[in-house]
């Protein structure tokens, strides 16, 4: 698939089977355990919800870091919290 000079270690891409992401699989393996049909169908619902997201670029990590953007907010300080309170007087 790819040379190992063509790899670079930021790439990331989501375990597939069969075009579906891997996490999104995870129902369908509890199902096995979990021997109820209503769960049966709510596993078939998540991998569709979940297959259509991905086809559309929202994976679960991307969606994932938009949370976690969300809830960080715009600024990023680079200074941990006691160098700000120290020396910045924050």
């Amino acid at each position: 698939m790819y040379d190992m000079q063509d790899v670079h270690w930021r790439w990331n891409r989501e375990p597939t089977l069969a075009g579906m992401p891997a996490p999104a699989l995870l129902p369908v393996f509890l199902s096995l355990y979990i021997r109820s049909m209503d769960y049966f169908y709510l596993a078939c619902f998540v991998i569709i919800f979940y297959s259509i997201l991905n086809k559309l670029g929202f994976t679960i990590s991307a969606m994932y870091n938009r949370l976690l953007h969300i809830l960080r907010g715009k600024n990023i300080s680079a200074r941990p919290y006691w160098y700000r309170k120290r020396f910045q007087g924050e």
